[in-house]
């Protein structure tokens, strides 16, 4: 009879400690379950977090560029229209006071007028132009970019000051030829022509201006690179951060005898943002400057 009481305890033991490991069993996997939830959670508010501070940084950043675009469109009005004023001025005085007009300083108002207005319909053409790069839909379609670089090179060696300067254009062939690009074929050929154009305008005669289209792998893509590299006037170091703004101008006398509206490098900029890729600048100040474009490269399968 002992013996049954004893089995019959053993037994109950048995289950006793069978239901306890079981509940710690329980208990451990519905805390690894609660932790991995909780770990879950927060890496996605994390996530969410990060997004948001870069979506912020992102608008603090372009409300910054916006300010400083719109300080630079106050100076670069400014002139213009004061000439423009001081024109009009002149030619009241000519119209109204001297009695009949004289002629050479009727032309030399006009002369200032007419210039001015051109200055200020360029450079509000360029803000539409930009405006336009930034929102429009693009017609995406397979472009060959080595054809695309050759024909932008062929149109600025008619440009100014091409003469006195010395070309060089490279396009891969080999091993293989440079991949084509997914974009809006005039986009892309006028900021490549807008690269060119600007190296042969902050260049010297007898300058050197390469072009040169490669390929470059890293770890997980492949990119198209387009250089427009040249011997010129190069940029100061303390310029660099600014030179892809809108309205952006260099402080230098050299620079400010060129013209142009500081619009050139903006365009550049939103037009290979708008195809996935990045543009970056090196330059020395009395050597030379460099831009280089990376676009995403299409594989032959690609459509």
């Amino acid at each position: 009879m002992s013996d049954f009481f004893t089995s019959a305890l053993i037994v109950r033991t048995d289950l006793w400690l069978a239901a306890v490991m079981l509940i710690v069993v329980i208990l451990v996997i519905a805390a690894v379950v609660v932790a991995f939830v909780r770990q879950r959670r927060n890496a996605r508010r994390e996530a969410e977090r990060r997004a948001a501070q870069a979506a912020a940084a992102e608008r603090e950043e372009a409300s910054i560029r916006r300010s400083r675009m719109l300080i630079r469109l106050d100076h670069e009005l400014k002139n213009p229209l004061t000439a423009l004023r001081s024109g009009a001025a002149t030619l009241r005085d000519v119209l109204t006071v001297d009695g009949p007009a004289d002629g050479d300083e009727m032309d030399a108002a006009l002369k200032v007028v007419g210039s001015s207005s051109r200055r200020i319909a360029r450079l509000l053409a360029d803000l539409r132009k930009l405006a336009d790069i930034e929102t429009r839909d693009i017609d995406f379609t397979r472009v060959p970019i080595g054809a695309l670089v050759e024909q932008a090179v062929d149109d600025a060696r008619t440009g100014p000051g091409a003469e006195e300067r010395t070309l060089v254009a490279t396009v891969a062939k080999a091993p293989w030829p440079v991949s084509d690009v997914s974009g809006e074929e005039d986009m892309l050929f006028s900021a490549v022509l807008n690269l060119i154009g600007n190296a042969l305008k902050y260049s010297r005669p007898g300058d050197t201006v390469e072009i040169r289209a490669t390929e470059l792998d890293d770890a997980q893509s492949r990119w198209v690179s387009i250089e427009v590299a040249d011997t010129g006037i190069g940029i100061p170091s303390t310029e660099h951060a600014a030179v892809f703004d809108e309205l952006a101008r260099g402080r230098s006398g050299q620079v400010r005898a060129v013209a142009g509206s500081g619009m050139g490098l903006a365009l550049v900029r939103a037009i290979v943002a708008r195809h996935g890729g990045t543009v970056s600048l090196t330059s020395q100040e009395g050597e030379g400057t460099s831009v280089r474009m990376l676009l995403p490269a299409l594989s032959p399968a690609d459509p």
